[in-house]
């Protein structure tokens, strides 16, 4: 089994690097019982965003550095994903692509479970209602953006019911590349 980082560089700086060290130390000591460095060894350019991707496993298989362009949504398709498991970040992602492509039309979906908000197929979430910013509980996926934010207080967690999506505003993308103040969101009558 191979897992995933997708570390946001920026400007020659990498972000949130506490965050994506703990998920990797805890995802590889959970699966192998020893977890390998992180590498930074790399050139970055000075100039402009990129997504670096780290593949490991019990040793780190593989990296890439490449140009980053945000992927605006525009519209979100509410799908069953009872069942899927995503607790740690799988290179593997078959299920959250098998998911994605119950879209019908729309640009993304949100994952529901059990009757529980989760993510995206793409992002965690995290929901405006007018006064406050909350993210679900219980998400597939604890997310680095997710957590710093929620470490920071601008986040709030909540169980948030699919039927309860009525009382919110705006619903967030945010991951390792989406900050939240680069406003991916929606207008919740944008969710389908």
């Amino acid at each position: 089994m191979t897992f995933i980082e997708t570390i946001k560089v920026k400007e020659g700086r990498f972000f949130n690097l506490e965050y994506h060290r703990r998920r990797m130390e805890r995802t590889a000591l959970h699966f192998f019982g020893t977890a390998p460095e992180l590498p930074l060894d790399i050139p970055v350019p000075d100039e402009g965003l990129f997504k670096y991707r780290v593949e490991y496993g019990k040793t780190v298989l593989g990296t890439s550095l490449l140009p980053y362009r945000f992927r605006w949504v525009h519209s979100l398709r509410k799908v069953d994903g009872t069942g899927i498991d995503y607790r740690f970040k799988k290179a593997d992602r078959t299920q959250l692509e098998q998911l994605f492509a119950l879209r019908d039309g729309c640009d993304d979906v949100l994952i529901i479970s059990n009757g529980w908000v989760t993510d995206t197929s793409i992002a965690n979430v995290v929901l405006f209602d007018g006064q406050g910013y909350y993210t679900p509980e219980h998400p597939l996926l604890y997310g680095t953006k997710r957590e710093q934010l929620l470490e920071q207080g601008k986040i709030r967690k909540a169980g948030i019911r699919v039927t309860d999506l009525t009382a919110f505003e705006r619903i967030f993308l945010i991951n390792a590349m989406i900050d939240l103040e680069d406003n991916i969101s929606l207008p919740m009558s944008a969710v389908w």
